[in-house]
């Protein structure tokens, strides 16, 4: 169905009798006319018809099917005269949001998106804006777009803190079956619920969803980012808040009846607090302290099905951080420009406390190589990029691996830097890629050969292989040990529509080696890579550790940590080092 208001097609008279008008509706797919209806306007509220049967060609997410776009003109007649006419593109298609109140202590919920009838793994990126001027997004938008689609993303979450979108955003997602999650613009804060306030958000909002409904790529509106959580730690119910729970929910239920609603990302329902499962929600945000990507935190223990945030900080290539630091502020890192470009400045702190997630890459470049972090921009850049690439690929892969048994869907935080800074963004604001988006590029591809080390046992780690089509596909595969050129394991197999599933197991290697994995699918050949091994800490003492502190941080038990520069030669043999703007 397509809805159409007054506001859609130009203002009638008050004075005039309304059944003077009629609505004249020509739909055309591939320049054959499929729909072509005349509609008396019997008031002035506007109407929602209904396209007879189901549509021939359904618009589909990327990987799934053909973004198939229907070109939609309204006319609006009085008698015989027009009065004002409009044209858009539609898609058709259906959504479903299979969600429950919380994960049990049995391990029973979902949270899950039918598309079309079909279950819809996501996997894709955070979205903010585009450059601190707002006048600046449209002259960045189509390179961003760019690197959405090269990396293999297949949706986006609009981000709460961010602003909306201008329409070519929405137009390049409709036509390149990229799913996008709109959150409305509120974020990790209470908003006031105040008469005024709630007049005021209840215009933006139908305002926003008049805009925008009619893209096919939109499948959720999310009423904000965090406030839920923001409210509970405050000792307050979430579900008193007016703004989620009854103004956005009346303007989408006058005005799209088409897609679900999520009140707040995460959402804490009233039926979760009532039952004390606010910490088993679904949806969440997984972050945590982000010392080693490794450790429990953020393995298969974490309840939650859907990952709509997670992120692992990496340092600036060389050549990005020259473009916006003068020289004598380019290293050492612990000065005041590094802190002024934090993701998350203090200004009330002038301590090592003011660094706050700049002082995640050191401490992430001492979790995976120990305690000697390099001392030159050059080395502790390429360290703290293998770090943040190995962690990206590690939780990405974690999550297809285990497709609908355990999780259905990842957004990590984030694709792109809207200023110079030092943040989790794999593309920083000059466009510099870090090496974490070429191991997410080859993580997100359709088909994705990889080793799973959570669903591996004590003799054996499991090859899996994950398939984003609706189609079976045949798979070969050999793994080569890239510190000693031997062939390890070779074979072949069958990668499951919309899939994960096993092809075969490798005997369990705990010395330190980067497996390199090559497979073939439709004719094309691709890679992929393992880091075997772990350093070994006390995990007890390393989650212990202050968010904001890396100066304390703990010595691994047994000094195995990996060198950063074997790391490198090993990725440099297997030819999957790639280094933009070192």
């Amino acid at each position: 169905a397509v809805a159409v208001s007054r506001r859609d097609v130009g203002d009638i008279d008050e004075d005039e009798y309304i059944g003077d008008y009629s609505l004249a509706i020509t739909g055309e797919i591939d320049g054959e006319v499929t729909y072509n209806r005349t509609i008396p306007l019997k008031d002035r509220s506007g109407l929602i018809y209904g396209v007879e049967g189901a549509p021939d060609k359904l618009w589909w997410p990327k990987n799934m099917g053909k973004q198939n776009l229907y070109n939609f003109t309204y006319k609006l007649y009085k008698g015989d005269k027009l009065c004002d006419e409009k044209q858009e593109k539609h898609g058709f298609r259906t959504v479903k949001l299979e969600r429950t109140d919380y994960i049990d202590n049995e391990g029973n919920g979902e949270f899950k998106f039918i598309i079309n009838g079909v279950p819809f793994f996501a996997m894709g990126t955070n979205w903010v804006p585009l450059d601190a001027y707002p006048s600046r997004y449209k002259e960045r938008l189509q390179k961003a777009m760019e690197l959405v689609e090269d990396c293999g993303a297949n949706i986006i979450r609009c981000w709460g803190g961010n602003t909306y979108e201008n329409d070519e955003f929405y137009d390049y997602c409709d036509e390149h079956g990229i799913v996008v999650w709109q959150d409305f613009s509120m974020a990790c804060n209470a908003c006031p619920n105040t008469d005024e306030f709630l007049k005021q958000i209840r215009e933006e909002a139908e305002k926003v969803i008049l805009r925008l409904r009619h893209h096919p790529s939109i499948i959720l509106w999310s009423g904000d980012n965090e406030i839920d959580s923001c409210l509970l730690v405050k000792g307050l119910d979430p579900n008193r808040n007016k703004i989620t729970r009854e103004v956005l929910a009346d303007v989408i239920n006058e005005c799209d009846v088409s897609r679900p609603y999520l009140p707040s990302s995460p959402y804490v329902s009233a039926k979760a607090i009532e039952d004390k499962m606010d910490h088993r929600i679904p949806e969440d945000h997984i972050w945590g302290v982000r010392y080693y990507y490794k450790q429990d935190y953020f393995g298969l223990n974490k309840v939650a099905r859907f990952a709509s945030e997670w992120g692992y900080h990496g340092c600036n290539s060389p050549e990005s951080i020259k473009k916006f630091m003068k020289p004598e502020n380019v290293w050492p890192w612990d000065n005041d420009v590094w802190r002024l470009h934090s993701t998350c400045y203090d200004l009330e702190d002038k301590g090592d406390n003011s660094y706050y997630r700049i002082n995640y890459v050191p401490a992430q470049i001492k979790t995976l190589f120990g305690d000697s972090v390099p001392d030159n921009l050059e080395d502790f850049a390429l360290a703290s990029q293998i770090s943040q690439a190995e962690a990206f690929k590690y939780y990405i892969e974690l999550f297809r691996s285990s497709k609908w048994d355990k999780f259905t869907g990842l957004i990590w935080w984030n694709l792109l830097d809207g200023w110079p800074q030092i943040s989790d963004a794999v593309v920083d604001y000059y466009y510099y890629r870090k090496l974490a988006y070429f191991n997410i590029k080859r993580s997100q591809e359709t088909v994705c050969v990889m080793v799973n080390e959570y669903l591996s046992d004590n003799e054996n780690m499991q090859l899996y292989v994950a398939n984003e089509t609706l189609t079976d596909k045949n798979v070969s595969y050999k793994v080569k040990d890239v510190s000693t050129d031997k062939v390890i394991l070779q074979g072949s197999g069958v990668a499951k529509a919309n899939a994960s599933n096993k092809l075969d197991s490798i005997k369990a290697i705990t010395e330190q080696t980067l497996l390199l994995i090559e497979y073939e699918v439709d004719g094309k050949v691709y890679k992929n890579h393992y880091l075997t091994g772990a350093p070994e800490y006390d995990y007890k003492k390393l989650i212990s550790v202050p968010k904001r502190d890396c100066k304390n941080f703990p010595a691994p038990i047994k000094g195995k940590t990996f060198d950063y520069k074997k790391v490198k030669e090993w990725l440099e043999k297997a030819d999957l080092l790639q280094l933009d703007g070192f």
